[in-house]
């Protein structure tokens, strides 16, 4: 069973119009939490965010209605629109120096990661059991919500042909480079087969 906190973005940071969706795009927040991102949201101005964040322990906040939008690809209102936005808190890539591990904030790094040579990086920090298993049930719901096929994208690969892809991509499914969003940490194949039962 899904925890939701409301956290509720001011009037401004999303567009308050009802819209049909197609995709759910995966982000990662790229800091230790999700408990901020509606903060730094709130801070900028014009429209960014996504409609939901998921922390560490698998609580999911919900920043405005899904059924309406704000900008978070960075591919524009005819993308945003129809797509749902959910972040999960995640530092992203760590690098290695004299054997020890440091996030881009130049904080040594601890916790365990995963090894996959992508886009310039090799060491990924894990996303949470926790935190799997909520945007696993999150998709589902938001999925037979609004009719969107569970076909979830699989591939560390930009294309253009996933902007309007009917069903699961990831941030860097939409943009061509210097985004890491899902790293290859994520299980998206496990997400893809359990999707699918």
């Amino acid at each position: 069973t899904m925890k939701f906190i409301e956290q509720p973005l001011r009037q401004g940071e999303y567009v308050a119009t009802v819209q049909p969706k197609g995709t759910i795009v995966l982000h990662h927040t790229a800091s230790y939490d999700a408990q901020g991102v509606d903060d730094w949201w709130n801070q900028d101005p014009g429209a960014v965010a996504t409609a939901y964040s998921i922390n560490l322990d698998g609580t999911i906040n919900r920043h405005f209605p899904d059924n309406m939008w704000a900008y978070h690809t960075g591919q524009g209102a005819s993308v945003d629109k129809f797509n749902i936005g959910i972040e999960i808190a995640n530092i992203g890539w760590v690098v290695k120096k004299n054997g020890k591990y440091y996030d881009y904030l130049g904080k040594e790094y601890k916790g365990t990661f995963y090894e996959y040579e992508w886009r310039g990086y090799r060491y990924w920090t894990h996303y949470t059991p926790k935190q799997y298993i909520a945007v696993r049930e999150l998709c589902t719901e938001l999925c037979n919500k609004y009719n969107i096929p569970k076909e979830v994208v699989t591939t560390f690969k930009y294309d253009p042909k996933y902007f309007y892809f009917k069903g699961i991509v990831s941030h860097h499914n939409v943009w061509a480079s210097g985004k890491w969003d899902v790293s290859p940490a994520f299980p998206l194949y496990q997400l893809a087969r359990e999707l699918k039962k």
